[in-house]
């Protein structure tokens, strides 16, 4: 296991949050989640997952259905599939 792979926290499929979400790695969220998103490193959204929630990271995957403020210095990718309403950023 890579230390990439060693500093990815999981939100499981089953999960529903709510609040504010840090992480000084990267996260990959699976399930549920409604707040506010911070990580220094990449979020990942898989595509079964609803996110409404402002998203700041070093760089953002998105899947499934996003609704927020999205700021990242790194890429923001966004596939065909993936819903989004959001407003991006690029930070400094």
């Amino acid at each position: 296991m890579t230390r990439e792979e060693a500093d990815v926290s999981v939100i499981g499929r089953e999960a529903r949050i709510e609040g504010t979400l840090v992480s000084t790695g990267s996260l990959a969220i699976h399930g549920q989640l409604k707040g506010d998103i911070s990580a220094d490193g990449e979020v990942s959204v898989s595509a079964d997952s609803v996110v409404e929630a402002d998203i700041t990271a070093g760089s953002i995957s998105l899947g499934g259905r996003i609704k927020g403020n999205l700021t990242a210095p790194g890429t923001v990718s966004l596939p065909p599939r993936a819903r989004c309403w959001a407003t991006c950023m690029r930070a400094a």
